[in-house]
């Protein structure tokens, strides 16, 4: 499995806050939300809804809230813990530059090579890997923008932001970006079976993979040496 690691979440996702009436309601947020909304937890937990399969899902904490988490400590210990999953390798999956190597790596070994139009499906085997450094380099900011409010000595984290503002403009703006060279989202069989055309794409694949290893030397260079505490 590739995957370069998203870092936050994305507007299409909910995170439940809280819960009234002894779980029988739940309190949710999406990040472009300033409060919670309520939702029935029958609702979000139910097997069928109306006779038709429900796919709805979530998390349901039992008992009350052991602890209120300090919210600078949550920024902080996510920041800490970057370096670290950013060059998580193992022989099943990568992230960080690692991931963006084998993903570059994948294309120029010809894995397309002989691939039938009927058997491309763009975002199964490709366009998913897009996903993630343009849900990075896209929605990244406010998390590290309040990373570094809550933690006044995170200045450095103001370089890690300017370098995923580099790779939005790599993957969507530039005039040699990923979508411009028709790497992106609009990927067509035709692109990754002609050399020419390919070779541009795996070429701005490892840029990206550069500034990947950018973001970890920065933060190893400036991070404290302390350990995140437990999340949980």
């Amino acid at each position: 499995m590739i995957s370069n690691l998203i870092i936050l979440g994305h507007s299409a996702w909910i995170v439940f806050v809280g819960y009234e009436d002894g779980g029988k309601t739940l309190l949710f947020m999406t990040d472009n939300m300033t409060g919670p909304e309520r939702v029935c937890a029958q609702d979000v937990f139910c097997e069928t809804c109306g006779g038709e399969t429900d796919e709805s899902r979530g998390f349901l904490f039992v008992g009350e809230k052991k602890e209120q988490k300090d919210p600078g400590q949550i920024y902080r210990d996510a920041i800490i813990n970057l370096p670290g999953l950013l060059t998580t390798r193992t022989k099943s999956y990568c992230f960080g530059a690692s991931a963006f190597r084998a993903w570059a790596d994948e294309i120029e070994s010809g894995r397309y090579d002989a691939m039938k139009p009927e058997e491309f499906d763009s975002w199964f085997i490709y366009c998913n890997y897009v996903c993630v450094p343009a849900t990075n380099a896209s929605c990244c900011h406010e998390f590290l923008n309040r990373a570094r409010r809550f933690n006044p000595d995170f200045a450095f984290i103001g370089q890690v932001d300017q370098i995923y503002a580099k790779m939005q403009r790599m993957w969507q703006t530039d005039p040699d970006g990923l979508e411009a060279i028709g790497g992106g989202f609009n990927i067509t069989l035709e692109a990754l079976q002609d050399r020419r055309r390919r070779d541009r794409i795996v070429a701005k694949i490892r840029e990206f993979a550069d500034c990947a290893e950018e973001v970890v030397r920065i933060l190893k260079e400036n991070l404290p040496s302390e350990n995140p505490k437990p999340s949980v």
